[in-house]
């Protein structure tokens, strides 16, 4: 489903206009600088937001792990205090995994 929903939005009218608008500019306040894109997934299992796509910069690839426990974040609406209130939910749950450590499953029940 993932894969079918990036193939989806790379597709749509203005997608590429609109990451060149807020990708790859290295000196400016806003939007994102293709040097903090990290590697593509080699493996392909994840479609990733590639904020270095539109860009000439190389990068190297790694291999993600092949079957990963992916996050999906959404809200209710597209104001400004839904932005907030999502980006304080990232926070929350990138610090809980933090906490956890890599490959720590804490919902994984050990009968």
């Amino acid at each position: 489903m993932a894969h079918l929903a990036d193939r989806w939005l790379r597709a749509r009218p203005g997608y590429r206009e609109e990451l060149s608008r807020w990708t790859g500019r290295e000196h400016s306040s806003d939007g994102v600088p293709a040097s903090a894109a990290g590697p593509w997934d080699a493996l392909e299992s994840v479609p990733i937001r590639d904020f270095a796509e539109l860009t000439a910069q190389p990068r190297p690839s790694a291999e993600f792990e092949p079957y990963p426990t992916i996050l999906v974040l959404a809200t209710a609406g597209d104001r400004q205090r839904d932005w907030v209130r999502a980006g304080q939910a990232l926070q929350r749950g990138a610090a809980d995994g933090d906490l956890e450590g890599p490959g720590d499953d804490a919902d994984q029940s050990t009968g």
